[in-house]
């Protein structure tokens, strides 16, 4: 019974001070958080929903409702500017909108890449994903290296020598969009703008002209296969989004011209428009394929 009751003695205390240690790290942490509040508070940013959690409870509750998280990055950018205070733990990041903010975060060294967030995006479900291509390279001379490679990529000489492609897919998709009119159905415009964008892609084979990047195939090692695998992975995604917002923007711009132009001349007389795009060329198109002759439809008019 001694044995048992000196155990017990020696576990009470043990356990006292465990307790105190846990209370200890805990006030300590707790203060911890502050000082990082006191720290960078002076940022604007949104109103915190917990003192420990930060703004991760908003984010599980858009979530929840299937929301977009970034839908509330967008709002928080225009209440409280280009660049926002997100809390989360101990841990601070910084929205940024701003794109001359945005190119001098991600080209100087004096902004290091936080580890943790990169090793997620080196790696997808096992896989090797971005690597270290231009996004994810934590080297800055890694980097610089990559980038010098890829300039000539991106010069205006060679550029231009692909005005040829996108005429050519912008004429798949005028056709297609004339094929959808004569069938009156609607148009996934999203879709059709990513299968252009894709289309582009595949045409140009993305850098068909392998001494952009200095290799060539008889001195090839695993490291250069590694990053021209990494950095196609990075492009062909950063390419597909690009061009599908511009696309897609230069679309819509296009049907506030049409719109205009509606507005402008519709008080003339006339018959009504086929398409809102193609007005009355798909009456033209039906005429003369039945060997009509158009200009009695003008006569008719």
């Amino acid at each position: 019974m001694e044995v048992f009751g000196v155990l017990f003695s020696v576990g009470a205390k043990a356990l006292t001070w465990l307790c105190v240690i846990l209370f200890l790290a805990f006030l300590g942490y707790c203060f911890y958080i502050k000082y990082i509040h006191m720290k960078y508070d002076h940022i604007p940013g949104p109103p915190r929903d917990s003192f420990f959690l930060g703004h991760s409870p908003t984010f599980v509750r858009i979530m929840k409702k299937d929301g977009i998280v970034h839908n509330k990055f967008l709002e928080w950018a225009e209440i409280y500017g280009p660049v926002y205070r997100i809390n989360i733990l101990h841990y601070i990041i910084l929205g940024v909108t701003c794109p001359e903010a945005t190119k001098e975060i991600l080209m100087s060294p004096k902004y290091p890449k936080d580890r943790l967030l990169y090793k997620g995006l080196y790696n997808l479900f096992g896989q090797r994903f971005f690597g270290n291509g231009l996004v994810t390279a934590r080297d800055h001379e890694l980097w610089y290296k990559q980038r010098r490679i890829m300039d000539p990529a991106f010069s205006s000489l060679y550029l231009r020598g692909l005005m040829g492609t996108f005429n050519e897919r912008a004429e798949k998709l005028m056709e297609k969009l004339s094929e959808i009119a004569d069938n009156n159905t609607e148009a996934n415009m999203l879709q059709l703008v990513n299968c252009v964008t894709l289309d582009v892609i595949a045409k140009v084979r993305f850098f068909p002209d392998m001494s952009v990047f200095v290799i060539t195939e008889k001195n090839m090692t695993e490291e250069d296969e590694e990053f021209m695998l990494d950095n196609f992975v990075t492009f062909f995604i950063a390419a597909l989004f690009l061009l599908s917002c511009l696309l897609f923007v230069a679309f819509l711009g296009y049907c506030l011209y049409l719109k205009y132009i509606h507005m402008k001349y519709d008080h003339i007389p006339g018959p009504p428009r086929d398409s809102f795009f193609f007005g009355h060329s798909p009456t033209f198109l039906r005429i003369m394929k039945r060997d009509g002759v158009v200009h009695d439809k003008f006569l008719e008019w």
